[in-house]
This record gives C-alpha cells, structure tokens and sequence, in this order.
C-alpha cells in the first residue's frame, strides 16, 4: 500500500554481505542493512549529490542485526531495525537522538506515521518501509479460493508436504498462534511450544528461506503455500504468475522497519543527511519501485511503477481490517528466537 493509502492509515556503493568493515573514514557513510533492501540507485543519488562514499553491510534477520551493533559499536551510521526494536535500543543508550522533527524532510512524512507510539515525536527514528506477512498460495497447485491460515497449519492434500516458512522466529510463531486462537505475543513458554509443535512436523530445511532466498523459493515451485512479506511476493509472482497473496479471515501481520543512528556513530552529521534524503518523495518512490514495499513519503505516489499502485500484494482490500503499531515487544521476541533457533539448528539451518 503506497503513500496515497494514507487514508487506512560519487562512486558505487560497496556491498558487502554479512563481511567486517573497515575502519571508519571521515565523510564516509556507513549503512547495516537488510540484504536486498537498499536500491543501488538511491546509493549512487546519495553520493552523486553528496560527495560521500556508501558502504552497505547486510545482515538476513533481526538477531544479526543486533548482534553486528553490539560486536561492532562505533562502526554504523545508519541502521535498519523494525519499529518494534526502537523502543528497547533507546532505552538502553544504543541510539543516537536525531530530533526529526528538525530536518528539513520531516513535512513529508504521512501523519499517521509521525509521533508513532514506539517513537513520540520521532526523537530517534523515521519510518522506512512497511508491510504486511501474510501467505503465498502456488494456484498451480491449489486452485481453491479459501482465504485462511489453515491452508497452511491444516493443509489440504494438494499443498502437504509443499508448505515453506521464513527463518525469522517472529512470522511463523505468530501466524502459528493465531491459528491457534493464542495470543500473537506472548512470554507463555507452553503456548509458544504448541506453536513450535504445530510447525515442527511440517518445516523442511529445503523449504526454509531468509530475505535473501525468499523470491527464488516462492518463485521455484518447490512450495505450494508458504510465509512470505508482501514486497516479496510481489516479486515472485512478477516470475511466477501463478502465485497468489492471501489476507487470512483470522488476520494478518503488519510491520514498519526505522531508519537510526547507532551510538558511536563516525559520521552522525552524514547519517542524518542521509536520514533527509531518503524523506524526499523522488527517494522514496525509487526505494519503494527497487524493493515492492510501501513507504511512508507523502507525494511519493506519482513516481512510483502503476504496477506498483495495482499489485494486489501492496493494496490492502477494502474488507480486511488491518491495525497498526500492534507488534510483539522485543521481550517476547528474545522468548520466540530462544525457542525457534533449536529447531532450525536441528533442520541444519
């Protein structure tokens, strides 16, 4: 769902998967970033414009993420967790206050996603991409209509032995609890491990895939149901037209990653440039067209690819209720990966 929704609410970029970082260089702009997700064109307009060299190192989920800050502090200028995470960081002095409200970009931010509650007053973080996790059917396989999780936790004889989930610990459990009618967050460690239960029997290591296989296994026919976040569904079934994205009766999640500055940051007066530059609607309408996500830059919409504005991944129907700013505390979060890890470990993942 792109800004128009808002009524339901000088060198190439160094990339470097999951490698270590140099030593900071003055002027230079560090970014820790989910992999796939920063467009190399908003990368070379930044530097083009700027003058500052982008170096991007990529991490698959929210644990390396967090653990990359912490091994490497002093090493980041800008950082990429979801809103759920800003909260926490805060409190605990890993983040630097980049009062938003004072750079020239904040106006273009949509009302509803200023002054968040997990961020009043934006005073350490702008939104970036949000998005909704819900279920990818293969209609190749199943041609039925039905709208429900239990297409996945109850398979039909057509889609069994084919379901395919996200390593993250927080999408499977959640939609395995709202299966079970339990709570989407929880510190209940019995409920969690119905849900762990739940999915053990189904889950293959083939059929396990992170941010950066999620599009080739959606796309690959290996599945015929599987977890997926809305950007790259969309994505898949620009390969795969076959492939159908699901709103569940029983409901769906809905999440928002943040751009920050981490404490220690070498060149905080660059990130927050950077943090400007990505509140222009033309950014944002390059970020969104790279990576199938909405943003939440007004007037973004009319650079955006039509396709975009149409895809039934990214617009929301009309009869789905969604809530947002409902997620899981990163406390409960630490319970679900404490429970989930051991059964990838055992999976070989």
């Amino acid at each position: 769902m792109m800004a128009s929704l808002r009524c339901v609410f000088a060198a190439i970029a160094v990339i470097v998967p999951g490698g270590i970082l140099s030593q900071a260089v003055a002027g230079d702009l560090r970014v820790l970033a989910w992999e796939g997700y920063l467009a190399p064109l908003v990368v070379e307009r930044f530097e083009a414009e700027t003058g500052h060299r982008v170096t991007v190192d990529t991490f698959l989920s929210v644990s390396e993420q967090k653990r990359r800050l912490a091994e490497r502090p002093g090493t980041y200028d800008i950082a990429m967790p979801p809103d759920y995470e800003v909260p926490g960081m805060a409190a605990r002095g890993e983040l630097e206050a980049i009062e938003a409200e004072r750079l020239p970009g904040y106006a273009n931010i949509l009302d509803g996603w200023r002054s968040p509650p997990y961020d009043r007053r934006n005073a350490y973080s702008v939104p970036f991409h949000w998005g909704t996790t819900s279920l990818v059917v293969d209609t190749a396989v199943y041609a039925g209509t039905e709208r429900s999780i239990r297409l996945l936790f109850d398979p039909p004889p057509e889609l069994k032995d084919r379901t395919g989930f996200l390593v993250g610990a927080e999408e499977t459990l959640r939609l395995a609890l709202l299966w079970l009618g339990l709570p989407q967050c929880t510190s209940d460690r019995a409920q969690l491990q119905r849900a762990i239960d739940l999915v053990r029997p189904m889950i293959h290591k083939e059929r396990v895939y992170s941010i950066a296989d999620s599009v080739d296994v959606l796309s690959s026919g290996r599945i015929g149901i599987g977890i997926a976040w809305n950007g790259d569904a969309l994505r898949a079934r620009e390969r795969r037209p076959s492939l159908r994205y699901i709103y569940p009766e029983e409901g769906l999640i809905i999440w928002s990653d943040a751009l920050v500055v981490p404490t220690g940051a070498p060149n905080r007066d660059v990130a927050l440039q950077f943090i400007d530059f990505m509140l222009r609607p033309g950014i944002a309408a390059l970020q969104s067209n790279f990576t199938r996500y909405a943003n939440t830059i007004r007037g973004s919409d009319a650079l955006l690819d039509p396709a975009l504005m149409e895809a039934p991944e990214v617009v929301i129907p009309s009869d789905v209720a969604i809530r947002f700013f409902r997620s899981c505390d990163s406390g409960q979060l630490s319970v679900y990966a404490e429970l989930w890890d051991p059964l990838l470990r055992d999976l070989g993942r």
